[in-house]
Formats: structure tokens, sequence, C-alpha cells
């Protein structure tokens, strides 16, 4: 009744605290590698100290139907310091800091179910008409960043010749919307990139998708 396509839900399974210790590996790679060896050592060095890890178990459940759509097993680690002793609200923090990494790593799956839509809302087209601009409705508040793409869709009324009857048929234009470093909380400006007649096809209103995010943050240092 409120519109719920997807629920996520899950547990936490297994949350486990070790001391990690690298100072072996970090005179080695300033000693053999020189600079790089110098920046991995720097790099390390932040690795360092208690590591708290948290295990859980990710499920999106199809409201409609109750079908588990989706589970996973992810993981994510926190790194707490090298202090010996850490307080309870250290260790609540460093648990939901791990766990949050661990969602973090299987968004770009998740972008898949949860989808951002919005409407172009404002177009600027150049003098010549070889690049478009488009303003959508949909900024950092919704997770929008500079570079992420957007599709576009056009909508069209079809009548059945023999019933009468009308349907709606949703078609993607052969465009995508990228967005530019102009992001502001409820809006952000995209570059059309297409066909010069296809960009064209562009009108305000139109429906905005944005693509299933890809997985390219480099992972935390592996131990």
């Amino acid at each position: 009744m409120a519109g719920v396509k997807y629920i996520i839900t899950g547990s936490v399974n297994n949350v486990t605290i070790k001391w990690v210790e690298l100072s072996s590996a970090k005179e080695a790679a300033k000693k053999y590698l020189g600079l790089t060896g110098s920046l991995l050592a720097a790099a390390a060095e932040t690795q360092e100290g208690w590591n708290i890890s948290t295990d859980l178990t990710i499920k999106i459940l199809d409201v409609e139907t109750g079908e588990v759509v989706f589970a996973k097993n992810v993981s994510g680690r926190e790194v707490l310091g090298k202090t010996p002793t850490f307080s309870y609200d250290t260790l609540i923090g460093g648990i939901k800091k791990a766990a949050m990494d661990a969602v973090e790593s299987i968004r770009p799956e998740l972008s898949k179910y949860f989808k951002i839509r919005g409407y172009i809302v404002q177009l600027r087209t150049s003098p010549d008409k070889e690049k478009r601009y488009a303003l959508i409705n949909v900024g950092s508040k919704m997770g929008v960043k500079p570079g992420q793409e957007f599709f576009a869709y056009s909508f069209q009324s079809i009548t059945d010749p023999l019933t009468g009857k009308e349907s709606c048929d949703m078609f993607k234009l052969p465009v995508t919307l990228e967005v530019t470093n102009q992001v502001q909380e409820n809006k952000a400006w995209t570059v059309v990139e297409g066909d010069k007649d296809q960009i064209m096809r562009l009108k305000l209103g139109q429906l905005v998708e944005r693509k299933p995010l890809e997985s390219s943050s480099l992972s935390k240092l592996g131990l």
C-alpha cells in the first residue's frame, strides 16, 4: 500500500578483533622498493593496531512476492588504533564502521534494485547544436556524484486498432547523461553524450535513471 518494492534486511554473523603488526613488511618495502616502498610503508602504517572485522548477511526481499531476490555474505574492517585498551563506545563505533565498509563493497549490486530516478528540468544547447546539457532534479542528497551516468527514457501512447485499448510504451533513448562537477543537493547538470540528432530528442520532463554503479573503489590494504 505504501508503494514499497524491496526491503533490505540481514544480520551480523560475526565480529572479530585482532592485533595487526606490519613492521617487517614496512622495513622490507622501504629497503627494496625505494620511493614506492616508502609510500606502501606509510599506507601500511595506517593499518597497524587493533583491527575489527564485521561479517554480515545482506538480503533483499521482494515485497510483492516475498521472494529473496538477493543474498550475500560480506565483510568489512575498521582500524581502532594502537591504544592498548579501548572503551565500549569505541568498540561499538568500530563495529558500525566495519559494517558500513562491508555494505559499501556491494553498493554497485544494490544500485540495481534501488534505482535513482528523476526528470529533466532544464535544457541548454550550444549555438552549433553540437553539445547539449541537461539539468536533472536529483543531486548529492540522493548520492549523485560527478562522472555518474544516467539513461533517458521517452514514453509513447499506443492504441490497439482492434480493441481501442490504450497503453504506454517506455523506451530508452540512445544517449547518456554524464554528471558534471556542478552537483547540488537536489539537482545536477549533465552533459548529453550521443549522436547529434539523438541528443536533440531530449525534452523537458523526460524521465532519467541512473546507470547501475560499477565497483571502482580501491579496497583496503589486504591483511
